[in-house]
C-alpha cells in the first residue's frame, strides 16, 4: 500500500469527498475576459461593498481532489497568514502551533519519509511561472502538520515579496482569484486578505506529489 494513500487516515484527517473543495476552488484556467465583458462586470459591482466577501483562489489542475488537510482555528476554518512571524526561523512555527487545531498531528504516513515538494499557492495571474524544488533531506520522524504548515507559508510569505517587492503592497483582487463576477475588477487585496484553508497535494502524475496551500481571499 502506498504511504501516499488517504484512505486508510480517513478517521484522522476529514479528507475531501471529491469536488467538495474544490467546487469552490476550481483549477484556473487560461484566457482574460474581453474588455466589453470587464466594462459590463464594472458596472454590475459598482458600489458592492466587499465586507464579509471570501473569494478562493483557483487550484492547480492537477490537485489531488481526494485528499485535503483542513486548517482551522478554534474550529474555524482557515489560518490568517499574516499572523504568522514574518521571517520565521523556528521549524515549525510556535504561532502555527499555538493556534491551529490538530497542529501537532503526525503525518509521517503521507510524506512517506521522502524528499518534500512544497511550494506556495499560485495565483492565476502567476501561472507559467511556477518553481518546484524539493527540501534537501527528507522531514525527520514526527513530521505533523505544523511542520509542513511552516514551510508552506514561508514559501508564501517569500514568493508575495518576490512578487510585489514589500509585504503591504497590494494588487487586483482579479489577478488573485482570475476573473469573475464576485467584485470590482479594481477592487484590490494585500497579505493581509489571505488565508490558508487547506494544505492540499498533486495527483503525482508527473511523477512528483506537490504540497500546497488551499488559499482563500477574505475581507473583513
Amino acid at each position: 500500500m502506498s504511504n501516499l494513500s488517504p484512505a486508510p487516515h480517513s478517521r484522522s484527517f476529514p479528507l475531501v469527498e471529491p469536488g467538495r473543495t474544490v467546487a469552490t476552488a476550481e483549477a484556473s484556467t487560461s484566457g482574460s475576459p474581453s474588455k466589453a465583458r470587464t466594462d459590463r462586470r464594472s458596472k454590475a459591482t459598482k458600489g458592492i461593498s466587499l465586507a464579509g466577501l471570501r473569494v478562493p483562489v483557483p487550484l492547480p489542475r492537477d490537485v489531488d481532489t481526494a485528499f485535503s488537510i483542513p486548517i482551522t482555528v478554534s474550529g474555524e476554518p482557515g489560518l490568517q497568514i499574516i499572523m504568522c512571524e514574518l521571517i520565521m526561523k523556528q521549524m515549525p512555527s510556535e504561532t502555527i502551533t499555538r493556534m491551529v487545531d490538530n497542529a501537532n498531528k503526525c503525518i509521517d504516513d503521507f510524506v512517506g519519509g521522502k524528499r518534500l515538494c512544497v511550494h506556495r499557492g499560485y495565483f492565476p495571474s502567476q501561472r507559467g511561472s511556477e518553481i518546484y524544488v524539493s527540501t534537501k533531506t527528507p522531514p525527520e520522524p514526527g513530521f505533523t502538520v505544523a511542520h509542513l504548515l511552516t514551510h508552506i507559508i514561508r514559501k508564501q510569505y517569500d514568493g508575495w515579496i518576490k512578487s510585489y517587492s514589500r509585504i503591504k503592497a497590494k494588487t487586483k483582487l482579479m489577478d488573485v482569484v482570475g476573473p469573475g463576477e464576485v467584485a470590482p475588477p479594481d477592487a484590490e487585496v494585500c497579505y493581509d486578505n489571505i488565508y490558508v484553508v487547506a494544505i492540499r497535494r498533486s495527483t503525482g502524475a508527473d511523477g512528483r506529489v506537490r504540497w500546497f496551500p488551499q488559499l482563500e481571499v477574505r475581507f473583513q
